[in-house]
């Protein structure tokens, strides 16, 4: 990876925006820009997002797919979830990357850079191969939730996986293959 993309985003200080050119999920093989808001507090949004749900309407999202006491047993665990994470998932977090800023960390064990925001804006510029969703009631109601809250909307890019980032004025080309 070029270091110059790297030596960059270790000197992003408060949120910034960065737009991720040809990026490329190994996951699906799809290839989009994306625009990432960096440098945002996650634990904030957290926060805003206990009210949220808290004071959310549920009744909105009755259908035939979600009654509400399947909504209600969704909104009481992803509050329990943000207000309690797992301790086993932080624990392997820390053990897993260095952390550069609170959205910029290093993958230990193959120094591969990751990038941590919310998207703002995403264009497909080749559609992947998305996996049929085989989850239960319950998962795709909180999904259902999610959408309506800022941590629904925080993704993690490897930045090894782009043609290269915008920042500003800023533009830097990845020399890398993936």
């Amino acid at each position: 990876m070029s270091t110059n993309i790297q030596e960059y985003l270790e000197t992003i200080k408060g949120s910034k925006f960065i737009k991720l050119n040809n990026y490329y999920s190994g996951e699906t093989s799809e290839l989009s820009d994306v625009v990432v808001n960096v440098g945002i507090s996650y634990e904030n949004a957290k926060l805003k997002d206990i009210k949220t749900l808290e004071e959310m309407d549920i009744t909105k999202y009755i259908s035939l797919a979600f009654d509400q006491p399947l909504l209600e047993q969704a909104r009481q665990e992803l509050i329990e979830s943000l207000k309690s994470p797992s301790k086993t998932h932080s624990d392997a977090q820390v053990n897993t990357y260095n952390t550069i800023t609170s959205n910029i960390k290093i993958k230990k064990d193959t120094q591969e850079v990751y990038i941590y925001g919310t998207v703002l804006n995403k264009k497909v510029v080749i559609d992947g191969e998305h996996k049929e969703v085989k989850s239960k009631p319950l998962t795709l109601a909180k999904n259902a939730l999610k959408k309506e809250l800022r941590t629904g909307a925080w993704r993690q890019y490897k930045i090894t996986n782009i043609d290269s980032i915008k920042c500003g004025d800023v533009f830097i080309e990845n020399n890398s293959e993936f």
